[in-house]
């Protein structure tokens, strides 16, 4: 997963340049690799966040964040519903994927990672 390969970032990170300039620039290399990969494999678009919220509708109180030292990379921040006069706004950030571009009898993948939440879900409809 994204998430698998920024703690793998992390790690090389960690890594000395001074005593092993090599080998951090060979594994830095292929956890670039690994994330290009992993990127073309996704269906959704701007899928990282690094473009902000293109691609996405999204409520009024959603940020893009990259300030967790965990996470590398952007991230998505989404602040509770809100009520304003007595009424429910929730809080919400949705995507359409062209049905062109999914394949006839393909099991798809849904992954995230999610660092605290009171109250999540996750809907996904081929209609709707």
């Amino acid at each position: 997963t994204d998430y698998d390969i920024d703690q793998a970032a992390n790690l090389v990170e960690c890594i000395s340049e001074e005593l092993y300039p090599k080998e951090k620039m060979l594994l830095l290399d292929e956890v670039k690799n690994a994330k290009q990969l992993s990127q073309s494999r996704n269906v959704l678009q701007n899928g990282d966040f690094e473009s902000a919220t293109l691609g996405w509708t999204t409520s009024d109180n959603i940020t893009i964040q990259e300030d967790d030292p965990i996470f590398k990379g952007h991230y998505l921040h989404m602040s509770g519903a809100r009520e304003i006069d007595g009424t429910i706004f929730p809080t919400y950030i949705f995507q359409k994927i062209d049905e062109s571009k999914l394949k006839p009898y393909t099991r798809y993948l849904v992954r995230g990672f999610v660092g605290s939440s009171k109250d999540v879900e996750l809907v996904v409809s081929r209609y709707g």
